[in-house]
């Protein structure tokens, strides 16, 4: 998506909502790049919509498509999909094939029923602001990743735990009571210290720089700005390189325009002097007109 697809659809929601500054609405969207464009801001700020974007790495919980739609949407696609394998056997489904496969799929999932409810389940409407743990987004064992100063953390070897065998535990008047632990009081390592899970290496960078950005209400002055000036300086680097480029591309081409002439003067050089210092009989019998 980029950004004339995006005031396409500000003009499309324009149209149904009937919004204005009379009535204004509340857009909410993610942090992506088309969602930016200072062109879109400014119609959503002359037509009373006022756009909120959400944290980062949230859509999952925060955007109705994703918590109700997408997921029933993707089962009844690949459910039509083996339909179609059964109506054609020995057939090779082909993008040809597609539109009509997602057609029968998608009435049945994007439904007024299943809209309404990833409204509800996201806490948009009605609003409910404590919807969410804090568990909600906690981090996986495996992928949450420790700080760069923190120290690794120790792995327990079973050799150096400590385990005594298991023997009945005796009391003041050496009675023998039956014991469920064969530790005597002590603590029981549990399975993450004999054997840990695996971490996951050190995040790689995918080398695009995307900005960190974090919950903003974009068509407010501030913001807007910031985004203005971040617009302009992004459109002044990618501007600089061409003329870097295209002054590198003409003084190549000029270095091998001389390279060329030399070359040229030099075989026209070696021609003459041939000519001149070989007998003419040389040249009669090289097939040369003398």
């Amino acid at each position: 998506m980029k950004e004339s697809h995006f005031l396409e659809f500000l003009q499309h929601f324009v149209k149904h909502t009937k919004c204005s500054k009379e009535k204004p609405v509340l857009l909410l969207l993610d942090n992506h790049g088309s969602h930016l464009s200072i062109q879109g801001l400014d119609f959503c700020k002359v037509n009373g919509i006022t756009v909120l974007s959400f944290p980062p790495h949230c859509s999952h919980r925060l955007q109705p498509l994703d918590v109700s739609v997408y997921g029933p949407l993707k089962k009844l696609v690949n459910r039509a999909c083996d339909s179609w394998m059964t109506t054609h056997p020995g057939s090779t489904m082909t993008i040809y094939d597609i539109p009509n496969v997602v057609s029968t799929a998608f009435p049945l999932a994007v439904t007024p029923h299943n809209i309404l409810a990833g409204f509800r389940a996201a806490g948009i409407s009605p609003f409910n602001r404590d919807i969410f743990q804090d568990s909600d987004f906690l981090g996986a064992y495996v992928t949450d990743r420790p700080e760069e100063d923190q120290q690794e953390t120790q792995v327990f070897q079973a050799s150096e735990i400590n385990v005594q065998p298991a023997t009945n535990c005796l009391d003041g008047n050496d009675t023998p009571r039956p014991s469920t632990s064969g530790l005597c009081g002590k603590k029981a390592p549990t399975p993450e210290e004999l054997r840990p899970l695996p971490k996951a290496g050190p995040r790689k960078g995918s080398g695009m720089n995307r900005r960190k950005r974090s919950s903003a209400i974009l068509t407010d002055t501030p913001v807007k700005k910031a985004l203005e000036k971040i617009s302009k300086e992004k459109c002044t680097r990618q501007k600089e390189p061409y003329f870097q480029k295209q002054r590198r591309s003409n003084q190549r081409n000029q270095n091998v325009f001389m390279v060329t002439r030399k070359v040229q003067m030099k075989r026209t050089v070696s021609v003459w002097y041939a000519w001149n210092l070989f007998p003419k009989a040389n040249h009669k019998k090289c097939g040369y007109s003398v």
